[in-house]
C-alpha cells in the first residue's frame, strides 16, 4: 500500500487538506491512544487495509476523505460539526467508484483541476454535493463523463461551478438550492434520464447548446431565471416517453430551442408570469398522439402553438390573455381531459378546438371552453358542439 502523504493547517482544528497522488486516505480527527487528539493516519489505513466494505469506514470515521483501489471512492461526511474547510488534489484523474461530499458544516471548496472521469461502468456511480452549507466553490474544470449522475443540492451559498467541459452524466444532472447565476454547459450531449435545475434563486440563465436529444427536463421554481438556450435540441430521443417541466419561473420570457422537431409525450408550462409564447409550428408530438399538454397560470401567455402535438389530456387554463391555441389530433385511444377554461382564446381557437373534438369517435366526452373571456363558437362551431351533443358529449362554451 503506498505511504500516507498529506499537509494539515492547524492541526488542533483541521480546516484544510492537500492531497498528493499516493495518498491513500486522509480522514477524521481521532482520539488516539495516548489520549491526544490528530489526524490518525496508520488507523485509518490500516481500516482501508483490513475492510473490504467502504461503507463500514464511512460509518466508523467522519468526516474523511476515503481514497482506495486506485482511488475507488471519496466520501466526505459530517451529521454534526464537519472540519473540513478545503478539498484539494491537484493531480487526481479519475475516481473509479463515486464522490459523496455532503452535511460538512464549514467545507468552502472542492478544487480538483484534473479529474476527469467518475464512476464508470462497471461502478456507474456519480458524484454527490449535498448540505454544505457553506460551499461556494466547486472546480471541477477537466471532468468530461459520470458513469451516473452529478448532483448538487441544498449549497444556498455556492455561487461558483466550473464543469464546462461535461460531455457526460449517464444517471442525470441535478442542480437544487445554490445561489449558482449562470448554469453554461457547452458541450453536454448526454445527461441520461434526468436534467433538474430548481429553487437556484439567483440563476439568471441556462445554456445547453451542444444537447441535441433529451429525456425528461425539469426547469423550475428559479425566481431569476430569464432565459433558456438550448439552441441544438432537436427533442427527446425515444417515442412516447419523458416529459418536459417549465414552472414557477417568473422573470422567464424565452425559450430558445429553433431546432425543435420532436416533442415528448409531457409539456408542463405553469406560473410562468413573463413567458408571452409557446409556439413550436413544425414540431411533431408523440407518434401515438397520447401526450399530456399542461399549461396552467402563464400571466401573460398569447399563444400556444403546437399543431402537430396529438392530445391524450389538454389542461390549459387560467391563462388571462391566452388568445391563440393550435394543437394536433385528439387522442386515438380516448380524451380524458379537455379543459380550456378562464382564458382569452379568439373565435377561431374556439372552433378550433370543438373541430378537433368532433372529429374524433368518441361518445360521452367532455370538454370544457369556458369561463374567462374565451370567445362564444361561430355558426361552425355552434355546428361542432350540435354534433358532440348529440353523441352524448357535455360541451361548456361561452
Amino acid at each position: 500500500m503506498p505511504k500516507i502523504k498529506g499537509t494539515l493547517e492547524n492541526p488542533g482544528l483541521p480546516i484544510a487538506i492537500a492531497i498528493t497522488p499516493e495518498t491513500v486516505f486522509v480522514g477524521s480527527i481521532d482520539d488516539s491512544p495516548e489520549g491526544t487528539k490528530q489526524y490518525s493516519f496508520a488507523l485509518m489505513e490500516k481500516f482501508i487495509a483490513d475492510t473490504a466494505d467502504i461503507a463500514s469506514v464511512i460509518k466508523k470515521m467522519e468526516p474523511f476523505i476515503a481514497l482506495a483501489n486506485d482511488t475507488q471512492v471519496i466520501s466526505i461526511s459530517k451529521e454534526d460539526d464537519g472540519r473540513l474547510a478545503k478539498v484539494i488534489m491537484p493531480n487526481l484523474t479519475k475516481i473509479v467508484d463515486f464522490v459523496d461530499i455532503r452535511n460538512c458544516a464549514v467545507f468552502n471548496e472542492i478544487d480538483l483541476p484534473l479529474l476527469v472521469d467518475v464512476g464508470l461502468a462497471p461502478a456507474n456511480n456519480g458524484f454527490y454535493i449535498n448540505q454544505n452549507q457553506l460551499l461556494t466553490s466547486v472546480n471541477l474544470p477537466k471532468l468530461d463523463e459520470l458513469g451516473a449522475t452529478f448532483g448538487i443540492s441544498n449549497s444556498p451559498l455556492l455561487t461558483e461551478l466550473n464543469i464546462s467541459l461535461l460531455r457526460k452524466a449517464a444517471g442525470g444532472v441535478q442542480i437544487m438550492y445554490t445561489a449558482i447565476t449562470v448554469i453554461n454547459l457547452p458541450v453536454l450531449t448526454d445527461y441520461g434520464s434526468q436534467f433538474t435545475l430548481e429553487y437556484n434563486p439567483e440563476l439568471l440563465t441556462i445554456s445547453l447548446n451542444a444537447l441535441v436529444t433529451s429525456k425528461s427536463l425539469n426547469i423550475s421554481n428559479n425566481a431569476k431565471l430569464t432565459t433558456i438556450n438550448m439552441t441544438s435540441l432537436t427533442g427527446p430521443n425515444t417515442d412516447n416517453a419523458d416529459s418536459y417541466y417549465i414552472n414557477n419561473n417568473p422573470l422567464l420570457t424565452n425559450i430558445n430551442w429553433p431546432s425543435l422537431t420532436k416533442l415528448p409525450s409531457g409539456i408542463y408550462i405553469s406560473n410562468n408570469d413573463s413567458l408571452q409564447t409557446f409556439n413550436n409550428p413544425n414540431a411533431v408530438g408523440p407518434t401515438n398522439s397520447n401526450g399530456t399538454l399542461n399549461f396552467v397560470g402563464n400571466a401573460v401567455i398569447t399563444s400556444i402553438n403546437l399543431p402537430f402535438f396529438g392530445c391524450y389530456q389538454a389542461i390549459i387554463y387560467d391563462n388571462p390573455l391566452l388568445t391563440h391555441i393550435r394543437i394536433g389530433p385528439f387522442s386515438i385511444l380516448n380524451i380524458q381531459s379537455a379543459y380550456f377554461t378562464n382564458n382569452a382564446l379568439d373565435q377561431a381557437s374556439i372552433d378550433h378546438l370543438l373541430s378537433r373534438a368532433e372529429n374524433t369517435a368518441f361518445s360521452n366526452m367532455q370538454i370544457n371552453l369556458g369561463g374567462g373571456t374565451n370567445a362564444t363558437p361561430s355558426s361552425a362551431g355552434l355546428a361542432s358542439k350540435s354534433a358532440l351533443q348529440a353523441r352524448g358529449w357535455t360541451v361548456t362554451t361561452n
